[in-house]
């Protein structure tokens, strides 16, 4: 990895940990903008093998947990 995207994905690391995360709406919120990175990633490295999936695979599994807690959380 070179170093502008070294620092390039500490800096969005950072952006994500500061997002307000007290209730469990805000760490859900959480929980989807790292779903949405991932999507992003996904798209970047489409093509160039098995990342791609695994990487979408792993947004995926975060927004089914996600649907599923706020689904607990309204019942």
């Amino acid at each position: 990895m070179n170093a502008n995207i070294t620092r390039a994905a500490g800096e969005l690391a950072r952006l994500i940990a500061t997002m307000p995360a007290g209730t469990s709406w805000e760490w859900q919120q959480q929980d989807i903008t790292v779903a949405e990175v991932l999507e992003l990633l996904a798209a970047a490295v489409a093509g160039n093998g098995d990342a791609a999936q695994i990487i979408t695979t792993a947004a995926e599994d975060i927004r089914d947990t996600v649907y599923l807690d706020r689904k607990r959380e309204d019942a």
